[in-house]
């Protein structure tokens, strides 16, 4: 891929999560923690935290409450945890764990 069409790629990610950050609420503080700027793996987490919305969607398509709103409701699955305490506490691991439970709920 050329530095172009990477930068590009780059750009529209970025206004995705930005717009994604929007919808489920989270402060700048949050932010920062969830995908902190300069990490080896930014691109890597925010491709994750992507994915993790298209699963929300497939999962709630006619329910915005839980489509946003999930990410911060505990879930029996993480032992009553919040999914976004999970994420900002484990960091890519915690965000991959979300990830997982998401995808294999679609999978049933």
């Amino acid at each position: 891929m050329n530095t172009t069409a990477n930068q590009e790629r780059v750009m529209d990610t970025d206004k995705a999560i930005s717009r994604l950050f929007d919808k489920w609420g989270l402060a700048q503080e949050q932010r920062s923690m969830l995908l902190p700027q300069g990490e080896a793996n930014t691109v890597e987490c925010a491709e994750y935290l992507l994915s993790i919305h298209a699963y929300l969607r497939l999962l709630y398509p006619r329910n915005e409450e839980l489509l946003y709103g999930w990410i911060i409701m505990r879930e029996v699955a993480f032992d009553n945890q919040i999914p976004l305490e999970i994420m900002i506490r484990d960091g890519v691991e915690g965000i991959r764990e979300v990830l997982r439970h998401l995808k294999n709920q679609t999978q049933r």
